[in-house]
């Protein structure tokens, strides 16, 4: 393929395509955004402990969020361990919001 094909298909390219650079950029984002989440959750769930408060509602979004990630890798990337981590997740989170709705 010579410079001008190239160009020509970049060119064709859809403009709401991302290049590798922006899809990066934004895979990069999002695992910022759940490490914050992740501290706040813990924070709030610590928070709440020490004022004696129910505190399962933070950890289901917590353990939530791990299931969701585990199962998506799993799934993805055809992985029965992370699949399987993913379900005990899952099995904590209904847990967890059992226990939060018992409380509440």
């Amino acid at each position: 393929m010579n410079k001008e094909e190239v160009l020509k298909k970049a060119r064709l390219r859809n403009k709401n395509d991302l290049d590798e650079r922006e899809m990066q950029v934004y895979l990069k984002s999002y695992e910022y955004s759940v490490v914050v989440m992740m501290i706040i959750c813990i924070l709030l769930m610590l928070i709440k402990m020490s004022a004696q408060l129910p505190y399962y509602d933070v950890y289901s979004i917590f353990t939530g969020c791990m299931a969701m990630s585990a199962i998506y890798k799993g799934w993805k990337l055809n992985r029965k361990f992370d699949l399987g981590i993913g379900l005990c997740w899952t099995l904590i989170t209904v847990v967890n919001l059992y226990v939060y709705f018992q409380d509440v």
